[in-house]
């Protein structure tokens, strides 16, 4: 996840306004499911054990709907949650009336704030009334979202620090949960927020296979998106539920009275269709149980089509069975929807079916992850919520993730790591070709500044008119090479006090032409990173395998060993300044560029084993795409998750290419 936690910023006397969800049921002033409670206590004390003050906001209910009741109020929650911490938490009746509380806040202290959603500029939503014209409602909306700027504003002035810790509401835009990011410099996430992001985020984009994904529910239109996406990522897709009768009519299938979309049989078709091309098995219900009525006493039989005046509301035995097998043979899955009405016991075999079968994938080794919703419900009444990794705890924004939206309240958060974008010159460019490119960048790159980090790597002999050149701008300059030894007799080497003296800050290490011209070696890329370090330069390392170790399927056991050994002897604490190049050497000037998901893959291979050296750092290290990244795909590469930017050769050597390049990288 590269986004920063409650565990990446310094909590000590600092006030920490919290985003939580504590939308739980309340019936005649009695919680009625305290999960979302017992979820964020985790982020709670984490800020209090670590010298923080804590002020908590969270909505609760509809109030906007129903107005204010005695179910919508967090007065309830709050004394909950003080018999759970065992001390006190003041409770301010109104969000954006809380100075005096939060100015006598010490720390260890918590203030809980009154449900945001009780001010209606926290969603800012806005219907055009009977007989509005537009003109009147535009300006009506456009006056409310400034009123979201304000509140946003006024929550924010009351922390240091802002950390996110409501997934479920990680969808919305709302002045609490994105808008709040705008006016306080730190913002992070929680625990509970962390672990969605990585479970959801590592199924999508990195799953471990087989990949199996099971869509249920009632509507194949409420799941378009999630459908067409998952396509691109899963070995398997099961479809359950109602949606599953608009893909059977599509098959030319009787489907009698079920529910059935007719709008979206096309696009069933269309979905089979890519399935097939994509040689991703999708699977649909072999035989039914269905009804004579929408009721807990109808009349039921099993069948294989379902005739006229009869509703499908589960599967039957026979696709119990074929998806359980599908189910127990996959090594992640991913499950959102059920597969009936399983709320009625007559048609609740099929979703819980289900629910055994994917209690075993944890137990046989396993992920296990229930995309919020009715699933949650199901599991939870199975009694197999403890059999599965993990259940999420938002409905909308978990059906958004697998949609592969870009939610708002995770966007708004700080980055663990920066984009980082380097051109290598290699050997191109006399001091006065240097000079004139240099120039042309800092006009065209100023325009990035803030938004990411940005370098140039050219020869030796133009270092210093490249320094000179781009001094006071955004653009950092490097060189391509360093010595380990401070001086002596290495001809044609150049030492650490040399490129610190010129006023370089980066520097080139292990590149794969070195290693395959000027015979380096892990030994050596370890001696030259130390050497940097020494002097106060930034290393780039270089990695990569081979077309002939990406062939005979030894990419990981390369990469594994070059970083082991350039990062032998060092500390945490000296990977804060490195950042990794990840060369697919078989890509380098040939036109063959890894596809985003290759890359994305071998990248966050390659981040596992930083992680596991170095922990924490291992994670906060930039790592970037060195294989022939271009202003055409710079986009896709640097938009997953462990592709950090690029070490640039060919697109550097032109300010227009350079530029377009990063401007496509970073969506500016």
């Amino acid at each position: 996840m590269n986004k920063k936690t409650l565990r990446d910023v310094c909590l000590k006397g600092k006030k920490v306004i919290m985003r939580v969800d504590f939308n739980v049921p309340i019936k005649e002033g009695v919680i009625k499911d305290d999960t979302r409670i017992k979820g964020a206590l985790p982020s709670i004390k984490y800020v209090l054990d670590n010298g923080g003050s804590l002020i908590l906001m969270s909505h609760l209910g509809r109030p906007d709907e129903k107005g204010i009741t005695p179910d919508t109020t967090l007065k309830i929650v709050a004394d909950d949650l003080a018999k759970k911490l065992g001390k006190p938490v003041v409770f301010v009746p109104d969000c954006a009336e809380a100075d005096a509380q939060v100015a006598a806040m010490k720390p260890g202290d918590i203030v809980m704030l009154e449900n945001t959603r009780y001010h209606k500029e926290e969603q800012a939503k806005a219907k055009q009334k009977d007989g509005e014209s537009d003109e009147d409602f535009k300006a009506r909306k456009a006056a409310l979202k400034e009123q979201q700027k304000v509140l946003a504003k006024k929550l924010a002035s009351y922390g240091d620090i802002y950390c996110n810790d409501a997934f479920g509401t990680a969808h919305r835009a709302h002045a609490s949960t994105a808008v709040i990011t705008k006016y306080i410099d730190t913002a992070v996430a929680g625990f509970l927020m962390e672990k969605e992001i990585q479970y959801l985020g590592s199924a999508v984009e990195n799953p471990v296979r087989p990949f199996v994904a099971i869509l249920g529910g009632a509507k194949v239109s409420d799941k378009l998106a999630v459908v067409k996406n998952l396509l691109n990522k899963v070995d398997t897709l099961i479809i359950g539920g109602g949606m599953a009768y608009t893909f059977l009519k599509a098959l030319g299938h009787s489907v009698g009275n079920s529910l059935c979309e007719l709008d979206q049989v096309d696009y069933a078709k269309e979905m089979i269709a890519k399935a097939k091309e994509l040689g991703v098995k999708l699977l649909l219900p072999v035989d039914t149980v269905v009804a004579d009525k929408f009721d807990p006493e109808a009349n039921t039989k099993i069948v294989t089509e379902v005739p006229d005046g009869w509703m499908g509301l589960d599967i039957g035995p026979e696709t119990i069975k074929l998806y359980s097998d599908a189910i127990k043979s996959a090594k992640t899955v991913v499950w959102n929807g059920p597969m009936g009405c399983f709320e009625m016991e007559k048609f609740s075999k099929g979703t819980f079916g289900i629910c055994e079968a994917v209690a075993e994938v944890k137990g046989n080794g396993g992920i296990s992850i229930i995309g919020g919703g009715d699933s949650v419900a199901a599991v939870n009444k199975s009694g197999l919520a403890d059999k599965m990794s993990h259940i999420s705890t938002g409905g909308g924004a978990s059906l958004e993730f697998l949609e592969g939206k870009v939610l708002p309240g995770v966007a708004a958060l700080n980055d663990l790591r920066k984009v980082f974008i380097a051109g290598n010159w290699k050997m191109n460019k006399t001091a006065a070709e240097t000079k004139a490119l240099c120039e042309e960048l800092k006009a065209s790159l100023a325009q990035f500044d803030g938004k990411c980090e940005i370098a140039v790597c050219p020869t030796f002999t133009s270092l210093a008119t490249a320094v000179e050149v781009l001094k006071g701008s955004n653009v950092k300059v490097g060189a391509q090479n360093i010595h380990w030894a401070d001086n002596g007799a290495f001809t044609g080497e150049i030492s650490g006090a040399m490129l610190k003296e010129v006023g370089v800050e980066y520097v080139i290490i292990g590149h794969s032409e070195r290693r395959q011209y000027f015979g380096e070696t892990d030994e050596t890329v370890n001696k030259r990173i130390k050497a940097a370090l020494k002097y106060g330069l930034k290393p780039i390392v270089c990695i990569g395998e081979t077309l002939e170790e990406r062939e005979s399927g030894v990419t990981n056991k390369v990469l594994d060993k070059q970083i082991k050994g350039a990062f032998a002897d060092l500390t945490a604490d000296d990977m804060a300044t490195i950042t990794i190049a990840y060369e697919p050497v078989w890509a380098i000037g040939t036109g063959k560029t890894a596809t985003p998901d290759v890359a994305q893959a071998t990248h966050a291979f390659i981040r596992s084993v930083l992680i596991d050296l170095f922990g924490a750092a291992g994670n906060r290290v930039v790592v970037q795409y060195g294989g022939s990244m271009k202003p055409g795909n710079s986009a896709e590469l640097i938009a997953k998750e462990d592709i950090d930017g690029g070490l640039i050769g060919g697109a550097a050597l032109k300010a227009a290419d350079f530029t377009e390049l990063i401007k496509n990288g970073i969506g500016a």
